[in-house]
Parts: C-alpha cells; structure tokens; sequence
C-alpha cells in the first residue's frame, strides 16, 4: 500500500447549510425542513471567494452541503503544503460564512495524493457540528488495507460498515456501483478482478440506454 513517493494537496473539507428550503411545523412544534437546496461546487467557490482555476471542488451529493476542496498543484515537500494551506484558508471567506451561520463546519490542511491520508491544520466547529477527528496514519492505512478486501471480495454490508455509510443514503445497489468502479481503477487490486468489475459496470450501462 504504500507508495514509492509521496506529494501532497491542499485541502479544505466543509460542510454548509442549505442556501434555500421549505419547512413545516410539526405537532410538537418543531420545524421540518424538506426540500433544502445548496450551492454548486461552482457557487458555492465564489460565495467563499476562492478561485476555481487554482482549486477542484467537489460536492459529495447534491442534497447534501458536503465538499472537499483540493489544490490543482501538488506540491513535493508538506512544509510548503502547509504553508499553501494558511495561505488559501486566510485567502477565503469560510471563516465570514461560518460566523454568518452559512458554513456549518470546516477544517483544512494537506492530503498525500498517492494515499488520500490528510492532516488538517486547523479550522471552525461548534459542539452541533463538530469536525472529522482523523486516525494517525499507521491507522489510516492499515483502514485502506481493509478497504481494497472489502472492495476485491465486493462485500457490500462490510463495505457500509467500514465507510459508515447509511442506507437512506446509499442502498445496496448503489453501492454495489460504487464498488465496482472503485474496483476496477485500484492499483492494488488483481487485473483479472479490475477487468472483471470494467465488463460488470460495462453491461450495467448497456441495460440503462
């Protein structure tokens, strides 16, 4: 698992409120919210005056205001990871639309590109939205050891469980999908099982169109 060479990215995880939504007021007299709406990876860039050429933004669902925000550069040494880090963290408005209540929660730091292990250098967080406490690495990876047998097995049940996954948000067959395709690009699985997983999703979109 562990890579010849390590470089490293700027990260920013966040998670934001719903810029718009419909509520109603239930019998014991709190409010539902439903039908919430949040900004696009491209939005929500220009609401936390961050420049979309130098960074990639990525929404984990479109129902949900949960992002990551990564570097276009890698860079080969963490000190100046880190240092790009604080740079583009006091460069942004997260901290403004965390105190505006528009930003929930949000940490940054540097993630290593070959492995995905990140360490955050700081952040905002309140005791209703606290951040992502991360494992030390030795843990991380002996977790994404875990996870490439879970993934070469296609144990979907295990797969929810490690990555704590609810099943209101993503049922069996989803993740299934996911699976596969997470099988069929890993470096680390069998060639055999990664052109196994390529023909399997191959055939699940020949059946969709």
């Amino acid at each position: 698992m562990e890579p010849e060479r390590i470089t490293y990215r700027v990260l920013i995880e966040l998670e934001c409120a719903p810029y718009d939504y419909e509520s109603m007021e239930m019998s014991f007299g709190k409010q539902f919210r439903y039908h919430e709406r949040f900004f696009t990876p491209t939005k929500l860039a220009r609401e936390l005056n961050i420049d979309t050429t130098q960074v990639s933004v990525k929404q984990f669902f479109d129902w949900m205001g949960l992002y990551h925000i990564t570097s276009s550069t890698s860079y080969y040494t963490e000190s100046l990871a880190a240092e790009k880090a604080q740079q583009l963290w006091d460069k942004s408005a997260i901290v403004r639309q965390y105190n505006a209540g528009k930003v929930l929660r949000a940490q940054y730091g540097y993630s290593e590109v070959e492995t995905g292990y990140a360490v955050m250098l700081g952040g905002c967080e309140s005791p209703d939205h606290p951040n992502h406490k991360l494992s030390d690495r030795a843990k991380y990876m002996a977790g994404c050891a875990l996870c490439e047998t879970l993934i070469y097995a296609l144990d979907v049940k295990g797969f929810q469980v490690y990555k704590g996954i609810p099943s209101r948000w993503m049922d069996d067959e989803k993740t299934l999908v996911q699976m596969h395709e997470m099988r069929a690009e890993s470096a680390h699985i069998p060639p055999e099982a990664r052109a196994e997983s390529q023909q399997w999703l191959a055939a699940q979109k020949a059946n969709r169109s």
